[in-house]
């Protein structure tokens, strides 16, 4: 491995905001505008991190190799599914058996078979929501998991810790969502500014998780594969379940306590297995300059 260049990290870093800004910018406009219907805005704001990352490995020279096309273990892809699945589990199981929410699984029910046109069983409409709705989602989680994990953290990996890189990473990836949150309709149903609060301590803790999910595998597959699995399982399978009152807007989804307290449980148990284990050098993460 190269040893650390750490101009040329620095110019590398700079080239990627000169590109990602502009088009962050134009994502947002569009969607906040409703130039596209809603879908398209998403997709074209989901990628601006993808694109930028890409179009800057390019000028830079980096070799595309680099984002960690290759798959990385069966366990490190499955943990990427199945940590979002158990934590919002976990989370909404616990918060409706301690009466701070009501969940109704027949207006999940209802939800899915609309859309489908038929009735179907509650283990069908679990499996549904559960694959197609990940896969659905997949491709824009990749987009911004090519610019996140992808691109980013190995670039910063490679000069800073693995706990530093992933707060770096994860500032920057709330802040992507602030137009959205502040401005769009992209929130929840309680205070705007608490739950900015709440939404940014969760992706700074789920930045902690994906990071020690790219370490362990060298691969960008399960931190996208995370991120489908927790916009699936909050968005299409939770959400529509839970019962909207002020109980639920503080309590449960994106924008209440209980997934930042959850997701900073998870982080910190996954730090803490980290540093028991071989340390990963940036040459398994893909140091990129």
């Amino acid at each position: 491995m190269a040893a650390s260049n750490p101009n040329g990290s620095r110019n590398t870093f700079l080239c990627f905001l000169t590109i990602f800004l502009p088009l962050w910018s134009l994502a947002n406009i569009v969607q906040l505008q409703q130039w596209l219907s809603p879908d398209w805005a998403v997709q074209l704001l989901m990628w601006s991190p993808g694109v930028a990352a890409l179009l800057t490995m390019l000028l830079r020279g980096i070799p595309l190799r680099k984002i960690g096309w290759r798959p990385g273990s069966v366990k490190v892809l499955l943990a990427g599914y199945g940590l979002p699945l158990l934590a919002a589990t976990v989370l909404y199981v616990g918060l409706a058996a301690a009466g701070l929410i009501t969940l109704n699984f027949g207006a999940l029910q209802q939800e899915v078979s609309r859309a489908l046109g038929a009735q179907l069983s509650p283990i069908l409409i679990f499996v549904i929501t559960g694959t197609v709705a990940f896969l659905f989602g997949l491709l824009p989680a990749l987009g911004e998991e090519i610019g996140w994990r992808g691109f980013l953290t190995p670039l910063l990996r490679s000069e800073h810790s693995a706990l530093k890189t992933s707060l770096i990473v994860g500032v920057i990836w709330a802040a992507y969502h602030y137009p959205g949150l502040l401005l769009g309709e992209y929130h929840g149903q309680g205070n705007r500014w608490l739950e900015l609060s709440l939404f940014t301590v969760m992706i700074l803790a789920m930045s902690v998780i994906m990071t020690c999910l790219r370490e362990r595998s060298a691969s960008v597959w399960p931190a996208a594969i995370f991120h489908a699995s927790h916009n699936c399982f909050l968005q299409a399978w939770y959400g529509p379940m839970t019962v909207q009152d002020a109980d639920s807007a503080f309590w449960a989804g994106e924008f209440g306590v209980g997934m930042a307290v959850v997701y900073s449980v998870l982080a910190i148990g996954m730090v803490w297995s980290q540093k028991r284990k071989v340390v990963v050098s940036t040459e398994r993460v893909g140091a990129l300059v």
